[in-house]
């Protein structure tokens, strides 16, 4: 294991939806992009203070477009290989991306979008978008349809969070491994915040990582073993589960190559549990995941 990164930033979030209507069109708006004015999917970055990511697109699609739509699905994750670092903040190195359903609202452009208008999923397919959105707009029909219903934190809802890192919305993945048995596998912490506490390995990406770099790199660091990475399973984004940062969590499904461990300065053991046994204690509120 030889991984080494310079250029250290935190990988920050943005959105994107496809939203289509009950004639299955899809809409789609203009946006000024550096120089240009260009087609592209309805999507923003995301705000620290936000509740959660899906209520973050909802909220931002009635904001700037004046419909209310209703989230179905979440689609996947991608990354922008060509952002290396956050030199800026309107940099997002991770887009992660919704199918909605368009309910209500007639179309008020604001903000920065100037235009907006239906479209057949055809004539998208043939159009010239912005951003990286042909290359979402061609893989639409592979992506794994993850229902976007899950546990939320909703008490923490609408209150107001000092982040020790007060800057941007953070991207982090997690390892959900799984036993024979079907356990989970789970590390203990001896570290702050959620001292004391299990938790699944994994931790925040750097702009200049992917998914796949972040999680071998977090896994290799906090239990000493490689691993094999499956299909996501969810995304995470309550505001107030890590006091330190805002953050979208996927969970990944892993398989690990050794059942040797190292303990470190922030996890001292680790375990495996049954679904319908898990310890009192679960940090950073994964136990809502693990409830999923």
């Amino acid at each position: 294991m030889n991984l080494n990164y310079s250029d250290i930033e935190y990988a920050t979030v943005a959105f994107d939806t496809f939203i289509f209507n009950h004639e299955n069109k899809i809409f789609l708006v203009k946006k000024r992009i550096a120089d240009q004015i260009e087609w592209v999917l309805p999507g923003g970055r995301m705000r620290q203070q936000s509740d959660s990511v899906e209520s973050e697109v909802v909220m931002r699609i009635k904001e700037e477009l004046g419909f209310e739509i209703g989230l179905t699905h979440l689609l996947g994750v991608v990354v922008d290989e060509k952002i290396r670092t956050v030199l800026e903040d309107m940099f997002c190195k991770v887009v992660i991306f919704y199918k909605a359903v368009y309910l209500a609202g007639n179309f008020i452009p604001k903000g920065d979008v100037e235009d907006g208008a239906w479209f057949d999923f055809k004539e998208v397919e043939q159009m010239n978008l912005g951003y990286n959105h042909n290359q979402l707009i061609k893989n639409f029909n592979n992506y794994k349809l993850i229902p976007a219903t899950r546990s939320c934190l909703v008490d923490n809802y609408g209150k107001y969070f000092n982040y020790l890192l007060d800057r941007g919305f953070y991207f982090s993945t997690k390892a959900l491994i799984l036993s024979e048995k079907n356990e989970i596998f789970l590390a203990h912490r001896v570290q702050k915040p959620f001292y004391d506490c299990w938790d699944l390995p994994g931790g925040h990406m750097y702009a200049n990582e992917n998914i796949e770099q972040c999680l071998i790199r977090e896994i290799w660091e906090e239990i000493g073993a490689d691993i094999e990475i499956g299909n996501l399973f969810q995304i995470y984004s309550d505001k107030g589960k890590n006091t330190k940062y805002a953050s979208a969590v996927a969970l990944y499904f892993v398989k690990i190559k050794s059942q040797i461990f190292s303990a470190n300065i922030e996890i001292d053991s680790f375990n495996y549990f049954s679904l319908d046994n898990l310890p009192e204690k679960i940090g950073y509120h994964f136990d809502l995941a693990l409830a999923d």
